[in-house]
């Protein structure tokens, strides 16, 4: 009979690499013991704040966008400020719940109450009245994809019916791209995702607070021309090619979550200016040799003296043997561009167009490389309910477009739409749309343009706010190397000048015409309410715009710009405690308002406490 053996003991059992595991579960697991106390204490005790995109509004049943969704990952001063939204927290039913994906351009930049999800929704109500579509716009100015999939994942949990995807413009040069001098965490996606989910702990905004407040000078956050510098890239550099693959992997899990949900999606190609937007930054070959730049550097002399005489040949052969030397130098492609459109070379102009932008080392503007991954992901998978939407081309395509090459007049500069752009957008996006949401014939035709102007208040008033904000941004980095800056801007500016020199009274009367009738059209809109009253406000009617903006302020509670102007209005009109109690109450819906803290103090005449 054998004898049975003893059990090991522990301190055998525990040796060699059983010990060795043990030991590192120890090292790693003591770490995350303690980050898991801290975290469930810091919540228990109230500190910090939810960084999720969605929020219970301040009447406790209706959901709005965080405000504070971007501060983990940007610069306190550099995080703008979310359009208004309310979402029940039940659809009602029969309603069709659209949600838009993307960053500045699908916002509507500069100004969302004019931007193709607002046209989108007018089409959608004039084809079919009797329907009730809830078209919600998730799209964040300053984000990209890294973001994005998140706001997906939230949106695809409240009831979504179809999603619109349309981004793109900021994966080079946003969050998580290459950082000159620092280790490159681009290629490691998963590394990301995991950074993310920590940056959103409330463990993270208490070692951010003990950063911030042991620093002895805040740090430099200021995006000049000698950062963006800092941050070119050119198109063969293998970190934009890890940029191309985050871009591909954070597309198709967006796709896979809304598909999961049960909703429909539209993934649309992204247009920008091509024909009238020079490259931000310009990089020559890396192995380009020292004599051989001196030649490219002459030919590229000559083309340019030729290109300024309007000799538009013996430049085009100037151009084209400095390419044969580098062709890697965006502003190269632009200046043959150019000189192939003035000398009827539409088709060779337009692959240069598209080629400036692809090779432009600030990338601001999605280039031929990331519309092809949009293709890759959403062509051919309309059974399964994901549609493709070729904006880039449908814009080549419009009438406005100048050699087929998109330019000023559907864009205000590198990537957001004029009016026009937004409403080609729009009208390209909408028989996608029925087609996913299997919608029967409209009843009535597709409404045009000046239909879809007229019902969304837009006026020259409104057109002449945009210009001049758009001309304060292009003054800024990192559009001063542009070819030809100065004066593209001093023209941009002055016309903008001889615009509102051209603002008679009939103007006005009729541009407040105009947002009356709106009004009147759709009395429950609060974004006509707001329009109407900035108009009057800006025309000094304070007045009169105080009905409008306490329309906007009722059917929109949560907009503190709203109240602020509605503020103003009543201490105008000699109504000081009224301002005053619109003041305090934009301060609370939003205490990390600098505008209304600033006009708080104003009015009281007191300090209060100084913002965390």
């Amino acid at each position: 009979m054998l004898a049975e053996k003893s059990p090991p003991s522990s301190a055998v059992y525990f040796s060699g690499w059983r010990l060795g595991l043990a030991r590192l579960a120890m090292v790693l697991g003591a770490p995350l013991l303690l980050f898991v106390i801290l975290e469930a204490g810091l919540r228990g005790f109230g500190y910090g704040f939810p960084t999720g995109f969605f929020i219970k509004s301040h009447d406790g049943v209706n959901e709005i966008i965080n405000p504070q969704f971007t501060t983990p990952f940007f610069p306190p001063d550099s995080a703008a400020q979310a359009w208004p939204v309310v979402l029940p927290a039940r659809k009602s039913p029969g309603t069709l719940r659209i949600f838009v994906l993307g960053e500045s351009a699908a916002h509507g930049t500069p100004d969302p109450s004019f931007g193709f999800a607002r046209i989108l929704e007018i089409m959608l109500h004039r084809q079919y009245p009797d329907r009730r579509f809830e078209i919600i716009n998730a799209a964040r100015r300053g984000i990209n994809s890294h973001l994005i999939l998140p706001i997906a994942r939230e949106c695809a949990k409240r009831e979504p019916d179809l999603f619109i995807i349309y981004m793109g413009n900021n994966e080079v040069t946003g969050l998580y791209a290459p950082e000159p001098g620092s280790w490159n965490v681009t290629p490691h996606s998963r590394l990301l995702r995991l950074m993310q989910r920590a940056r959103t702990t409330r463990s993270a905004q208490l070692f951010q607070a003990i950063f911030r407040r042991a620093a002895s000078a805040p740090p430099d956050t200021a995006q000049d021309m000698e950062f963006f510098r800092a941050r070119r890239l050119a198109a063969d550099d293998d970190r934009r090619f890890a940029i191309t693959d985050n871009f591909r992997e954070n597309l198709r899990a967006i796709c896979d979550t809304v598909l999961s949900s049960n909703a429909k999606a539209i993934v649309s190609t992204v247009a920008v200016n091509l024909h009238d937007c020079p490259p931000l930054a310009s990089l020559h070959r890396e192995d380009l040799r020292p004599a051989d730049r001196v030649r490219w550097e002459s030919l590229y002399a000559a083309g340019i003296e030729a290109e300024t005489a309007r000799a538009y040949e013996p430049a085009l052969a100037s151009y084209v043997a400095a390419a044969q030397i580098d062709d890697h130098f965006a502003e190269l492609h632009f200046r043959l561009a150019r000189c192939q459109a003035a000398a009827g070379h539409g088709a060779d102009a337009r692959e240069h167009y598209a080629a400036a932008c692809d090779w432009d080392a600030l990338q601001f503007r999605t280039d031929r490389r990331l519309n092809a991954v949009v293709h890759e992901v959403a062509e051919n998978h309309e059974a399964a309910g994901l549609f493709l939407v070729d904006a880039a081309q449908a814009l080549s395509e419009c009438p406005l477009s100048e050699h087929s090459t998109p330019g000023a007049p559907l864009f205000y500069e590198h990537v957001h739409l004029r009016f026009d752009g937004d409403y080609w957008i729009a009208k390209t996006l909408l028989p996608r749309v029925t087609l996913a949401l299997a919608l029967p014939a409209p009843a009535k035709p597709e409404p045009s343009r000046d239909e879809c102007a007229a019902a969304l208040a837009y006026n020259e008033w409104d057109e002449l706010d945009m210009l001049t904000a758009v001309a304060q941004a292009t003054a800024r980095a990192p559009f001063l190397d542009q070819l030809d800056h100065a004066a593209q801007q001093a023209r941009f500016e002055r016309l903008n000048r001889e615009r509102l020199s051209r603002f008679s009274k009939e103007v006005i009367l009729r541009t407040i015409g105009i947002c009356r009738e709106a009004v009147q059209q759709a009395p429950d809109d609060w974004q006509l309410h707001y329009i109407f009253g900035r108009t009057l406000f800006s025309f000094k009617s304070y007045a009169e715009a105080m009905d409008p903006l306490q329309n906007a302020v009722r059917l929109m509670p949560f907009f503190t710009p709203t109240r602020l102007m509605l503020a103003d209005s009543l201490a105008k009109t000699g109504h000081p405690n009224e301002a005053v109690r619109q003041l305090q109450e934009a301060l609370r819906l939003d205490p990390l308002s600098d505008a209304a803290r600033a006009a708080v103090d104003q009015s009281s005449g007191q300090g209060l406490p100084a913002k965390r």
